[in-house]
């Protein structure tokens, strides 16, 4: 539950970012913090956020060192009112026979939702990545 409430306060922290560094850069330098420092806090943010979220695709393998991954990217829901923020990718683990299965796509949220591909759930791209993926951060 904490991890969700971490996860939940970094994410509104990056969807705010782009706005409180458009209004520091209308604003005059009278000593606060400069754009810079504050893009330089939103890659912070998103780097954290992006460990939080991948710490759940983690979790769920059955061999979480084993773990590679790829092409990971966050972004923003297609619904426009959500402020959900999802990570998307690709990852690669040792299965139970202790071989690697190949890259699986995977969309976790900040609510905690993981989907991954696999035998029983193929569609990952093309019915969740429309929705969850579509707007990168």
């Amino acid at each position: 539950m904490k991890m969700l409430v971490l996860i939940a306060a970094i994410a509104a922290a990056l969807v705010a970012a782009p706005y409180a560094m458009a209004d520091e850069k209308a604003a005059p330098s009278n000593g606060k913090p400069s754009a810079t420092k504050s893009a330089a806090n939103a890659k912070s943010d998103k780097q954290r956020l992006m460990k939080s979220l991948r710490k759940i695709v983690v979790d769920s393998l059955k061999d979480p060192a084993s773990a590679n991954f790829k092409d990971e990217f966050l972004s923003l829901s297609d619904d426009k009112e959500s402020k959900t923020v999802s990570l998307c990718g690709y990852v690669n683990a040792k299965n139970s026979m202790g071989g690697y299965s190949g890259f699986s796509a995977f969309v976790v949220n900040t609510e905690g939702v993981l989907s991954m591909e696999s035998s029983d759930t193929p569609s990952v791209r093309e019915y969740l990545w429309p929705v969850w993926c579509s707007r990168p951060i």
